[in-house]
Formats: C-alpha cells, sequence, structure tokens
C-alpha cells in the first residue's frame, strides 16, 4: 500500500493548506464514519470506491472529484476488486466555505469525470508542489495555485445559483493575493494600490469590510504570520528570516515582531522550542 501524509501550519486568515497526502488503498480499505474539520478535497488517480455521505452511497472512479465536508460525517471505502488511489488536500480558513458553497461540491460532494479539467489540473499541480514545501518562497507558489484552483473551481462547476462577485470582492480577492505573493519582495501598500490602480481610500474601505482590518494590518499580518511559521520550522538566520518576509534591515524587522508578538524573535523561537 503507497502512502504519504504532510502537515502544514496555518499562515492566513482567509485560506490555508492544512495537509495532504496520497494513497493507493487495498481492497476494501475504508475510514469512518468521522467529522472533519476543515474540506479534505480527493482527486482519483486510479481505480474505485464509494463514498457515503447524506445518506447516499456515492460510486466513484478515476477522473473524479469528492470532498470530505466541515463539521459532517462521512464514511468512504476502497472497490474490493479495483481499489482506488487517490490524492488528498485538506483545507480551512474562512472563505474556503465561501468558495465550495459557489461550486457544485456544495450539493454534491462529487465531480465526474474531471480529468480533462483545469481543476483537476491545478489541484494536482498544487499536491507537487507541497510535496518540496524546503524553500519558504515555494509557499508563495502554493497559495497562488491555491486561489487559482478556487477560480477553476467556481468557474467550471459552479453552482447553478452561483451569484458573481461584485467588483468590490474582485478588488479584493486581488488586493490580497497581490500581498500574499509579493510582501517577501518589501512592498507597500502604495504598490498595491498602483497594481490595482485604486485609490488608497477605496483600497481601505474595501478591506475594512471584507478583511474587518486595514490594507496595512493585513500586509503586516501576512508578514509577521510568515517570520513566525519560519522561526517555528526553519534554523534559518534572524536577519534571513526579515528577509524572507519583506524586511531590508533586521533591527526594523525585530522592533515590528516584537510590537505584533509581545517578544523578540529570538525569544519567539525560544519560547516555540521549549
Amino acid at each position: 500500500m503507497l502512502f504519504s501524509y504532510m502537515e502544514y501550519n496555518r499562515e492566513q486568515v482567509d485560506i490555508n493548506i492544512d495537509f495532504c497526502g496520497r494513497e493507493a488503498c487495498p481492497p476494501n480499505y475504508s475510514f469512518g464514519p468521522s467529522i472533519r474539520e476543515q474540506y479534505v478535497l480527493h482527486y482519483i488517480l486510479e481505480g474505485k470506491g464509494t463514498l457515503y455521505i447524506h445518506d447516499q452511497a456515492l460510486h466513484l472512479q478515476s477522473g473524479d472529484f469528492f470532498v470530505l465536508p466541515k463539521d459532517e460525517v462521512s464514511f468512504y471505502q476502497a472497490d474490493g476488486d479495483t481499489p482506488w488511489d487517490y490524492v488528498w488536500i485538506g483545507m480551512s480558513g474562512s472563505k474556503i466555505t465561501e468558495y465550495i458553497q459557489k461550486s457544485q461540491l456544495a450539493n454534491h460532494c462529487t465531480l465526474s469525470n474531471v480529468a480533462s479539467s483545469l481543476t483537476a489540473k491545478t489541484f494536482l499541480e498544487i499536491f507537487q508542489l507541497l510535496k518540496v514545501v524546503t524553500d519558504p518562497h515555494i509557499l508563495l507558489r502554493v497559495n497562488a495555485k491555491l486561489y487559482e484552483f478556487l477560480h477553476c473551481l467556481v468557474t467550471e462547476f459552479p453552482t447553478q445559483h452561483i451569484s458573481l462577485p461584485t467588483q468590490r470582492e474582485l478588488y479584493f480577492y486581488q488586493a490580497t493575493l497581490f500581498i500574499e505573493t509579493n510582501f517577501s519582495s518589501g512592498i507597500s501598500i502604495t504598490d498595491v494600490c498602483h497594481e490595482l490602480s485604486l485609490s488608497r481610500s477605496y483600497l481601505h474601505a474595501i478591506f475594512k469590510e471584507y478583511a474587518k482590518m486595514s490594507p496595512q494590518s493585513f500586509l503586516l499580518q501576512a508578514k509577521m504570520n510568515k517570520a513566525a511559521y519560519l522561526l517555528h520550522s526553519s534554523s534559518n538566520s534572524i536577519s534571513t528570516i526579515a528577509n524572507f518576509a519583506g524586511y531590508k534591515d533586521v533591527l526594523t524587522f525585530s522592533k515590528a515582531f516584537k510590537n505584533y508578538f509581545g517578544c523578540s524573535p529570538t525569544k519567539y523561537r525560544e519560547y516555540d522550542h521549549s
């Protein structure tokens, strides 16, 4: 039986990848009944199996997607003759539910025969990137690909009653994506405004509406979450981590970190490993 599993720290407020894995199951292998704390999306590479959810038995095969919804009971089992081989990614965050609800996964928990779709292609690209998350910069590509995957999901497989996002929502999603994929380069809010051709006051209003914080606070949060993750998961120097978080000098970074977390980066690392 082929099996692999990896966990990741939760860094973002809106969308996170918590874990991923792959399993080539033995005949009749089953999991559950269980209730998950996040959405766990599966893509079937080979074989067959059955998902039991909402009092239904859903028979699935290679090229199909299925999701284990958050906070719902589910059970699934590999076929006895041609058991499935699938990959999965666990996702959480305040926006995941919103995106799932805008796709056909909301009502059916499955997508059939999607091997040639951009949704499947992007999902597998994310999985491949997650296997080599040794370079912190890879996480930026993962975040960008995750937004791309969710965009493919809701455009290729929308619910029948999907409501298109407003222009303000699109600006917000574009701004957060730009920040989360470029903050390590030392961008400013002015750079975000220039990228989207928005005034600073309009961008501020959008973030207060959708993120309940200012763009500057969102940018700082992205930087501090990245720094905290690297202090926890790597042996990089404080200076190197400062650069990854978008700071040109370690003193400015250390002051910002202490103001945000209440302790210096060095103390944070000591507490984390104590």
